[in-house]
């Protein structure tokens, strides 16, 4: 089983030559995804590229792709949907928000991903905290640093940890009053769902969303949350929710809502068990030919 481009040539290739079978994880587009990453730019961006369209070829010629989202590799037959929902043994109960409001962000940290339009936003929303949680981009660190030196209000109201184990890094949750899923609109993104907007709703937080499409589409169609278009908004959002707390109430009633009918019971990895169930016990032999396209 390869669950990254990096090992899905060399595993497509061992099954290959031994007659095993594979199954290939694809949870992102590697191709798109390339354009958010400062270490494929200039001449490094030839390999990384090659190194993508072999692990996307790799995966197309795999007994069974399994996707993260339904727009990956639309074209397969043999693909089966693993949506990215949360597995709600891992986190928190939903908890009652405490004061001072404060605001989660659970991710890699770098400005395509946010950081300085969250940063920007807790400035302008006297009150506010900010958590962030994870890894930050070395090449966001200085600026981050300089952002922070340059206001000692907003450096006393922000929290950054580290990369933390996933249950450690959702007791976070507990006690927020919103989750925050500001990212840029890459070619990367612009057609995705982010997990965290699901993990966030599955701990009973309200969402404040990017305006990018899927994301949106879902907070406005259960009214969980609001969507924005930059700090200015994002700012006039939280403001309005520490002046209006019963607002901020009732759309955290809604998020629980939504949680109980759509996550509680949830079954999400059964067509998954099923298809590699299925390839464990057919012993008619191996296909890694390429038949699946």
């Amino acid at each position: 089983m390869a669950l990254d481009p990096d090992s899905s040539f060399a595993s497509w290739l061992a099954a290959r030559l031994t007659r095993r079978r594979v199954v290939s994880d694809v949870h992102e587009d590697y191709r798109a995804v390339l354009s958010d990453r400062v270490w494929a730019r200039g001449i490094r961006r030839v390999p990384a590229a090659v190194w993508a369209r072999l692990g996307i070829f790799a995966a197309s010629h795999s007994d069974a792709v399994i996707v993260a989202d339904v727009h990956l590799l639309p074209e397969l037959n043999n693909r089966v949907l693993l949506r990215n929902l949360p597995d709600l043994a891992m986190l928190p109960e939903p908890a009652v928000p405490q004061a001072p409001p404060r605001a989660l962000y659970i991710g890699d940290v770098r400005a395509s991903r946010g950081l300085f339009t969250m940063l920007d936003a807790i400035a302008a929303a006297p009150g506010w905290r900010l958590e962030l949680i994870g890894p930050m981009a070395d090449s966001d660190r200085s600026r981050y640093e300089d952002r922070l030196a340059s206001d000692p209000d907003l450096a006393s109201r922000v929290q950054w940890h580290d990369r933390l184990p996933p249950q450690e890094a959702w007791t976070a949750a507990a006690g927020a009053s919103v989750g925050l899923s500001l990212l840029d609109d890459t070619p990367a993104f612009r057609a995705a769902m982010p997990s965290k907007v699901f993990e966030y709703l599955a701990t009973g937080l309200p969402v404040l969303t990017s305006a990018l499409p899927r994301p949106a589409e879902l907070v406005r169609s259960i009214g969980a949350g609001a969507v924005v278009t930059g700090a200015a908004e994002a700012a006039e959002v939280l403001g309005r929710w520490a002046g209006e707390p019963d607002d901020l109430a009732r759309t955290r009633e809604r998020v629980l809502a939504w949680r109980t009918s759509e996550l509680v019971g949830a079954k999400p990895t059964a067509d998954f068990v099923s298809t590699v169930t299925s390839l464990v016990n057919d012993t008619s032999g191996t296909d890694s030919s390429g038949d699946n396209e």
